[in-house]
């Protein structure tokens, strides 16, 4: 059987981390629904970051990436330092399968917030999609530094 590289195993600890986030996201869930409705209740020119990235994730979760963009892009156009945005936008860009705009996104992402251990695990799988496996390598790296760090990821809303 192959040995698996580090990118490869850098790989399942994003997946591992990514299922917790997931399992985060349900808990705040009441939360989440109550603050999109919110959102969706102000004339567009009027919403905060904060409402823009609701939106853009309750868009994204529901598989409208178009509209997602777009909530993401007036969160950016708020708070260009949005890490929250950026994540966004790379995500839609990865559902998509453009993997150097997620890439490129993700890394305006941790550059907005280093701290945030679940950028770096999403920049090190786009940089393992592109076949650069050492970079990848040291994404997953700093992404197990920071979890150990146990830090909480910083909060983007204004």
């Amino acid at each position: 059987m192959r040995q698996l590289s580090g990118a490869m195993l850098g790989l399942l600890v994003v997946l591992a981390g990514m299922q917790g986030a997931h399992a985060q996201q349900r808990a705040s869930g009441d939360a989440h629904r109550s603050a999109v409705q919110n959102a969706e209740r102000t004339p567009p020119s009027r919403r905060t970051e904060r409402q823009h990235l609701a939106l853009g994730q309750a868009h994204y979760s529901a598989g409208r990436l178009d509209e997602a963009a777009q909530a993401a892009d007036a969160a950016i156009k708020r708070n260009p330092a949005s890490a929250e945005g950026w994540r966004i936008r790379g995500d839609v860009a990865r559902e998509r399968g453009d993997w150097p705009a997620a890439l490129k996104a993700y890394e305006r992402a941790t550059r907005s917030d280093p701290r945030r251990a679940d950028l770096e695990l999403l920049r090190g799988q786009a940089l393992m999609e592109l076949g650069r496996e050492r970079e990848a390598d040291q994404a997953f790296a700093r992404y197990r530094s920071l979890q150990h760090m146990q830090v909480v990821p910083a909060g983007d809303g204004k």
